[in-house]
């Protein structure tokens, strides 16, 4: 092979092991505390293409309603600053190209009680913190196949 054959760097696509070979799908979360935030970027960017964050509700909807930006997913806690997440799961449901976005209510507020209810009622799936890597993955796929 001459130098002029050999392939550019731009044209070599980073190889994935076998198997593991991510699931593309955009997921933006909404997490007040920077370990736990942290975490779960990690934790999503292994399986999924794209993982942002914010830090509140207030963020979550502002982010959300930039023209032009889409997410195929949203993973939000509830006790926020600024704006719980079941407020802006409200405010997300009130945009139109949102209304079936699947949502995740991941916290640690009781799972029994109206949170629950009012969470199922917008659609949203509650996840009581903490959740075992595999039980997040789980609602994740269990939201993104049922849409």
């Amino acid at each position: 092979m001459s130098i002029g054959d050999e392939p550019k760097p731009s044209d070599q696509k980073p190889k994935v092991p076998e198997g593991k070979e991510k699931i593309d799908l955009r997921i933006l979360v909404a997490e007040d505390t920077p370990d736990i935030r942290d975490m779960l970027m990690i934790l999503l960017g292994r399986r999924y293409t794209s993982v942002e964050s914010v830090e509140d509700g207030l963020q979550l909807v502002n982010k959300l309603s930039t023209p032009g930006y889409t997410t195929d997913f949203v993973l939000t806690d509830n006790t926020m600053p600024n704006m719980r997440g079941i407020d802006a799961i409200k405010r997300i449901r009130d945009i139109e190209h949102l209304k079936t976005v699947p949502i995740i209510l991941y916290t640690t507020d009781a799972q029994d009680g109206p949170l629950t209810v009012e969470a199922d009622k917008l659609g949203a799936y509650f996840l009581h913190k903490p959740a075992r890597s595999d039980e997040i993955y789980a609602a994740i796929e269990k939201l993104r196949t049922n849409k």
